[in-house]
């Protein structure tokens, strides 16, 4: 299973979410946002039981309030969720928040950022 939400946007109050709710093997969801914006707030959502779990939200934005959230809830082997951040920004609060009952849990938080934070 691969989700994927995608959003290539010059906009205000831009707020995708993608969520995913699964008993699985190799789940892959991915949330990008490619974006010009204003108060930006991207959630991707993971409940599974599942085998190989990949996660991935990525931003690459030029925006202000930009607050991304990866939340992984699951009992599965092989969890790398990844919240990647490349942004020139104010006030960007990322959060990747995992809870798991696993095996070979690899959660990155990556920021490259100019950021008021």
């Amino acid at each position: 299973m691969s989700p994927t939400l995608s959003v290539n946007a010059t906009s205000q109050n831009v707020t995708p979410t993608l969520s995913v709710n699964a008993t699985s093997q190799n789940v892959t969801p991915t949330l990008s946002v490619n974006a010009t914006i204003q108060n930006e707030s991207r959630t991707l959502s993971l409940n599974a039981t599942s085998q190989n779990v990949t996660p991935t939200l990525s931003v690459n934005a030029t925006s202000q309030n930009v607050t991304p959230t990866l939340s992984v809830n699951s009992t599965s082997q092989n969890v790398t969720p990844t919240l990647s951040v490349n942004a020139t920004s104010q006030n960007m609060s990322p959060t990747l928040s995992v809870n798991a009952t696993s095996q070979n849990v690899t959660p990155t938080l990556s920021v490259n950022a100019t950021t008021r934070m």
